[in-house]
């Protein structure tokens, strides 16, 4: 197969077993005594049914550091909203009749539970919880003013999918949409890896059904064959590969460049994020991946309305930091592969 890196899952990269139900997964994995949640087919369409569950005349307060998608059902539905510094807990500490939207960046708790505790006395919160979903312990308990969102694609093999999960809200339950152009996608960059196809245009059909889908925000739920796939994943062994190839690169990159590591420890499973000097090595560091065939997202790429209100620590470290993947489709070759591509990079080999 060909040693390309990447952030876009293929199908057929992961081997399906019959392993539990989903309420299983539920249950075990998210450490949770909820008994109501439902399955979106991607983010905007999960936000979009929760706050028009939600909408009142409280505004909505949103993190500074956050991705341009999220954005999206909030302007569709003209719902008003502004924006608080992650730097700046006091400011948040101190609100009241507000519905906040937290994110629990990277395997990080933003809100210790007692900070939470106290918010939801005036406010409602909601929680993204997709960088640590098989970490997070504030959710234990319901409430009937927290309610948690996470994104099962960041660390799944699956596509798009989204979950909410709410004790006070009455989800829709029907499955509906039809997700074949992106399993068509999926399953291109398979043979492409493979050296059956040579041309990308699984990533034409992807940016393609993106394009729908902001063109689309409304309510849709998965497809019924994308909703039995969870019935056949091995949570516990992706978790395990996880844990093994982050703590491999983590402690290679600890003894090399420790400077570039931006999470503390080596306790993780979400992603290994670097942070660099300036933009301009960020930039050439990625694109260096890429003449390498080491595919790098950004997290994120800021909305312009945060840029123009100036948020200059969140603005500064959208600039810096860079994405390196070690999910489950990759093994020890893999990681040795990306240190050595981050050595040449900077002239060390």
């Amino acid at each position: 197969m060909k040693k390309e890196i990447w952030w876009f899952f293929e199908y057929g990269s992961y081997k399906f077993n019959k392993n539990n139900s989903y309420v299983a997964f539920l249950k075990k994995f998210l450490i949770i005594t909820w008994k109501k949640y439902n399955f979106y087919l991607d983010w905007r369409n999960a936000i979009f049914d929760l706050i028009k569950n939600l909408w009142n005349k409280e505004k909505y307060l949103l993190p500074a550091y956050l991705c341009e998608s999220i954005l999206e059902p909030f302007d569709k539905l003209w719902y008003n909203y502004d924006f608080y510094s992650i730097f700046d807990k006091k400011y948040l500490l101190n609100s009241k009749w507000n519905i906040i939207f937290v994110i629990n960046y990277f395997w990080e708790q933003f809100l210790t539970e007692e900070e939470l505790n106290f918010l939801l006395k005036d406010n409602k919160i909601i929680v993204d919880i997709s960088h640590d979903i098989f970490n997070s312990k504030l959710i234990k308990n319901s409430h009937k003013d927290l309610y948690i969102v996470a994104s099962l694609r960041k660390l799944l093999p699956l596509y798009w999918w989204w979950l909410v999960i709410s004790d006070f809200i009455e989800f829709k339950s029907n499955l509906s949409s039809n997700n074949e152009n992106l399993i068509k996608a999926g399953l291109l960059k398979k043979k492409y890896l493979e050296n059956k196809i040579s041309d990308k245009k699984f990533l034409e059909i992807y940016n393609v059904e993106e394009e729908k889908r902001k063109n689309n925000i409304s309510w849709q739920n998965i497809s019924e064959i994308d909703f039995k796939l969870l019935n056949y994943i091995d949570i516990e062994g992706i978790i395990l590969k996880r844990k093994r190839n982050f703590k491999y690169l983590y402690n290679k990159i600890l003894t090399f460049k420790k400077e570039l590591l931006f999470q503390k420890g080596d306790n993780n499973y979400s992603y290994l994020i670097l942070k660099l000097n300036s933009e301009k090595e960020r930039n050439n560091l990625k694109n260096f991946f890429i003449k390498n065939n080491i595919f790098t997202p950004v997290h994120w790429e800021l909305p312009k309305k945060i840029k123009e209100l100036n948020f200059k620590k969140e603005i500064e470290l959208s600039k810096k930091l860079l994405t390196i993947p070690i999910d489950h489709r990759y093994w020890i070759e893999e990681m040795d592969y990306i240190f050595k591509v981050l050595k040449k990079f900077y002239n060390y080999e």
